[in-house]
């Protein structure tokens, strides 16, 4: 008994249908993929806006009440004596190791409340960086606002596994046309928990929370990044 198999000519039609198919439906379904970025972005701001807000709540570590409203940026008025009682001690936080810097005192503050933190927090040169492991490298830098005051610039680094160029520290300002590999972002802390983003890119991404979709990122780098080159030109 013959089998019937199908002829060149049937699996040549079934072929150029699937590849059809898959020319009109591809696109759509890669401009419809989530931004691994973004989505790490709101989840780092959403939880970096949680513990500033407990933080300031927690007049163990910055008292408003008794001593004129302290903000976050003094260093010290932590040594109360409920600290023995506070879960942060036991690690090894104040009594043993006390904070050199307002900056300091409040990069390690978030790190210890989040409760994710992989690895040590290193501090050098007012800078203090460290890891969470959901794979976000944080970094909080000292700094003075225009009124003099001191201010936190808290960069959010969303994507630490190096790309095709070893570019792991890319902002929308000197990123090339690949958009996926914006991964890292800007906020100015003041010394009242207001958290301020750095750049429209933040603002942006702020006020559209819903929308995840990939095809809508990169528009948004290449609309800033044409407004950026359209005002530099203006400017000269």
């Amino acid at each position: 008994m013959i089998k019937k198999g199908f002829t060149l000519a049937e699996v040549l039609i079934t072929l150029g249908i699937i590849g059809v198919i898959a020319a009109l439906t591809v696109p759509h379904v890669i401009a419809n993929l989530p931004c691994e970025n973004k989505l790490r972005f709101l989840q780092s701001h959403a939880a970096l806006t949680n513990t500033i807000n407990d933080l300031m709540s927690d007049e163990t570590f910055y008292y408003t009440s008794n001593l004129g409203g302290v903000g976050l940026n003094r260093p010290g008025h932590v040594l109360d004596p409920d600290l023995q009682n506070h879960p942060l001690v036991g690690q090894n936080f104040i009594l043993d190791n006390p904070p050199t810097s307002a900056n300091e005192k409040l990069a390690r503050l978030v790190a210890f409340k989040m409760h994710i933190v992989d690895g040590p927090i290193n501090c050098v040169n007012d800078t203090c960086t460290f890891d969470t492991t959901n794979g976000v490298n944080w970094s909080f830098a000292e700094n003075n606002d225009n009124n003099g005051d001191n201010v936190s610039t808290v960069t959010i680094d969303v994507n630490t596994v190096p790309d095709d160029d070893n570019n792991v520290d890319t902002t929308f300002n000197n990123a090339p046309n690949d958009a996926d590999m914006v991964d890292r972002f800007e906020f100015v802390i003041d010394q009242w928990g207001g958290i301020t983003p750095t750049s429209q890119l933040e603002t942006r991404l702020l006020a559209e929370p819903s929308n995840l979709k990939m095809a809508d990122f990169k528009a948004l780098i290449t609309e800033l990044k044409h407004n950026a080159n359209a005002e530099n030109v203006e400017a000269n």
